[in-house]
């Protein structure tokens, strides 16, 4: 997504399909949402890497790893101001590691989260500190998240205390209510003077692998 850099810590920057069948997938995706696909030839594995018009990297399709006792899923990569801190804060409120620790040359430090309901997650630091314009979002790009879990209070208080999003309206769908939550965070000065600390800058992920 082509947002500023500052703003992007602790937003999604980045979807990976992670399938049993990636031609299978390529296939599909390139032919319902029209995005064009290119091997990423800085991965040690097979990686592809989706594009929407313009040329623009916006997610991710790699074979699910050998282990991973999932079905196929689309995850999603959240920039973190600095890494390590915020792996050591998923674990004190409960979450866990489900990947080794990943660096990529050009891209950022990343590794695979889950929370403490099982909902699986990405943070990155990114490695560039490149600064792009905020658009809104263009067709072919993500522009909403949902999480489904069994306990909302419990989640909207883990992402609140891991990325400062925070609750806003709620979707009135009857007698299935969704909570919202900003995405970036607002009025966390906690958020905030860490971010000035760490002076990290945030660029999204699609634009590094999509320059390669």
């Amino acid at each position: 997504m082509t947002t500023a850099a500052s703003t992007l810590l602790g937003r999604p920057v980045w979807y990976e399909l992670m399938t049993t069948d990636t031609a299978a997938a390529e296939t599909f995706y390139t032919n319902v949402v029209g995005w064009t696909a290119a091997p990423f030839e800085g991965s040690p594995d097979p990686y592809t890497i989706f594009k929407r018009g313009g040329d623009l990297g916006v997610a991710g399709l790699m074979k699910r790893p050998e282990g991973m006792n999932m079905p196929p899923f689309w995850a999603m990569y959240v920039a973190v101001p600095k890494f390590e801190d915020a792996v050591a804060h998923i674990k004190r409120l409960g979450g866990s590691e489900l990947s080794p620790v990943m660096d990529l040359p050009s891209v950022g430090r990343l590794q695979m989260m889950k929370d403490p309901e099982g909902a699986a997650f990405y943070i990155i630091q990114p490695s560039s500190s490149e600064e792009r314009p905020e658009t809104a979002p263009k067709v072919g790009e993500g522009s909403w998240h949902e999480l489904m879990t069994t306990d909302a209070p419990a989640a909207m208080q883990f992402y609140s205390e891991v990325f400062g999003w925070q609750p806003s309206e709620t979707m009135d769908m009857g007698p299935m209510q969704i909570p919202h939550v900003q995405s970036s965070p607002r009025n966390d000065r906690r958020h905030d003077e860490q971010t000035g600390r760490n002076g990290a800058r945030a660029a999204t992920l699609g634009n590094l692998l999509s320059r390669r």
